[in-house]
This record gives C-alpha cells, sequence and structure tokens, in this order.
C-alpha cells in the first residue's frame, strides 16, 4: 500500500459505535469537551458524537521521511 501524499482531517468517514452507524462523520461533527493527553506525534481530544464519548487523536504533520512513516502506520493501526 502506498502512502498517501495528503491527510485531510476533512475527509469524512464512517464510523460504527455498538449498532449505530455514522456515516460522512467529519471533524465539524464532533463536539470537543475536553482534553485526555498529548505527545510528540499529536494530540487525543475527549469528543461527543450524537451524545457518545469518543477520544480522537489528531496526527501532526511531519516533514522528516522517518517521521512520515511512523505517522503512517500509526493512522493503519487505528481504522
Amino acid at each position: 500500500m502506498a502512502e498517501p501524499n495528503n491527510l485531510d482531517i476533512y475527509e469524512s468517514g464512517k464510523i460504527q459505535i455498538g449498532s449505530n452507524i455514522y456515516n460522512n462523520v467529519t471533524i465539524d461533527n464532533l463536539e470537543v469537551v475536553g482534553e485526555l493527553g498529548f505527545g510528540a506525534f499529536g494530540e487525543v481530544k475527549k469528543c461527543l458524537l450524537d451524545n457518545k464519548v469518543l477520544a480522537v487523536k489528531r496526527i501532526k504533520r511531519m516533514d522528516k521521511q522517518k517521521e512520515k512513516t511512523t505517522e503512517y502506520m500509526d493512522l493503519k493501526v487505528m481504522k
């Protein structure tokens, strides 16, 4: 699988929580209610989607090739 050239936080996605399926979810659909943590690669926010609590990890874009590869592998694990 090729590494993506552009990661867009506004790209929509599908989220399943229990039996509920949410289609075309974007960052704009989430209400940030707190911060759970942060590190070298990004931050984790506590968010709400339809009154359901989610942990959302936003990953920083890196310039160095090695860091880009690590960032991409982290995204693959979360899917």
